[in-house]
């Protein structure tokens, strides 16, 4: 979605049935992007009392498979484990490459 924020905004307002003047979806469309939200306080649970930022941000890179810089794969098979039993009748994909 990164190179394709200004469609992406289009499709979602369309499909919502919304019909927003020019300047409020350039102001949403600059609003969205990571680095902005990532300062957003709004946005990032810098202001959540149950988040130890010390650890690790809510928000890092906003790259799809950064988790591999994070996660072992002994990590990785754990959660996809996890996730294919809590999410069994899921019809919901995750991207975690492109």
């Amino acid at each position: 979605m990164v190179e394709n924020t200004d469609r992406e905004v289009e499709q979602l307002c369309s499909f919502l049935g919304l019909s927003t003047p020019t300047e409020e979806r350039q102001r949403i469309i600059s609003n969205v992007h990571f680095d902005v939200m990532k300062q957003n306080k709004m946005t990032n649970y810098s202001t959540a009392s149950v988040m130890d930022f010390t650890i690790s941000p809510f928000m890092r890179k906003g790259k799809v498979g950064d988790w591999k810089n994070h996660f072992t794969m002994a990590q990785n098979e754990q959660f996809d484990k996890h996730y294919k039993q809590k999410m069994k009748n899921s019809t919901l994909k995750f991207r975690t490459e492109i």
